[in-house]
């Protein structure tokens, strides 16, 4: 059975992630320079790649199990697939402004989705307002 609590908790420290990723990829592209590979590229890559990797696994065991109606395996392994990119690409200036863009809007809506999923907030799950 998946740990859904420990799900929960990894997709927001993916969102944090994320924004953080955005944040370096933001700063890299105004001052137009590399980051070094070892010293920071690196590093943050393989602390990162750890909780892409836990994600991934609890995730995909939570789509087995929960089937949610709007969530598929593709889109689990596409999710930790593009993270792993983007958090390469956000250290270099040369990336491709639109691509990291799109790739990370992807990525924020299938983790909104889920932890959505997660908490049972789901929008297809909420009951009208009464009158």
């Amino acid at each position: 059975m998946a740990d859904i609590p420990k799900l929960a908790q990894l997709t927001k420290e993916l969102l944090h992630y994320l924004k953080e990723t955005d944040e370096i990829f933001q700063e890299v592209k105004r001052k137009g320079e590399k980051r070094d590979f070892y010293t920071e590229v690196k590093p943050y890559c393989d602390r990162l790649h750890g909780v892409v990797s836990r994600w991934k696994d609890l995730a995909a065991e939570w789509q087995r199990e929960a089937k949610p109606k709007n969530i598929f395996p593709v889109q689990i392994e596409n999710t930790a697939e593009n993270f792993n990119t983007i958090a390469v690409q956000a250290f270099y200036p040369e990336t491709s402004y639109k691509r990291f863009k799109h790739h990370a809007s992807s990525i924020h809506y299938i983790l909104e989705k889920m932890l959505a999923e997660l908490e049972g907030d789901s929008a297809d799950e909420k009951s009208p307002p009464s009158a």
